[in-house]
């Protein structure tokens, strides 16, 4: 269930990061406006981070701490993906719009690559919790008669 969990976690993600991406580009809205409505949208309810970088930047952080923060605090993130993620924050605002969208494009793409490992981990673990409760239920089976 966790890998499963983990799995949507990244998807969000990486739908997070094309909305980003096409944000940047087409809207003049400020990087705290933008995650503000992230934040808000039903479909990333589910990313803790961008929930707490929100309601830091609304206390009163900066945002680079306020991203550093919630990204390193996040539950699903393993170390090299959180290190992506930090880089990817440090992008955010950082340079003109064709810089920032090309940097964040590499983004994507490492994201889509943690989420198809993360997806054939998933598949694999589930088809070997299948076989193993087949094999107990055909043992159970075998004691009982």
């Amino acid at each position: 269930m966790l890998l499963k969990k983990r799995s949507e976690y990244l998807e969000k993600t990486v739908l997070l990061i094309e909305c980003l991406i096409l944000e940047i580009e087409y809207s003049s809205e400020t990087l705290y406006e933008i995650i503000k409505c992230f934040s808000l949208r039903n479909e990333f309810k589910c990313l803790d981070y961008l929930l707490n970088c929100n309601s830091l930047i609304e206390e009163g952080v900066e945002y680079p701490n306020a991203w550093s923060d919630s990204v390193s605090n996040s539950k699903f993130f393993n170390k090299n993906e959180k290190e992506k993620m930090l880089q990817l924050g440090r992008i955010l605002g950082s340079s003109n719009m064709q810089t920032q969208k090309r940097k964040m494009k590499i983004y994507l793409e490492y994201f889509n690559n943690f989420l198809f490992v993360s997806k054939k981990a998933e598949e694999k673990y589930a088809s070997v919790f299948l076989y193993s409760g087949t094999l107990l239920g055909f043992g159970l089976f075998i004691i009982i008669i």
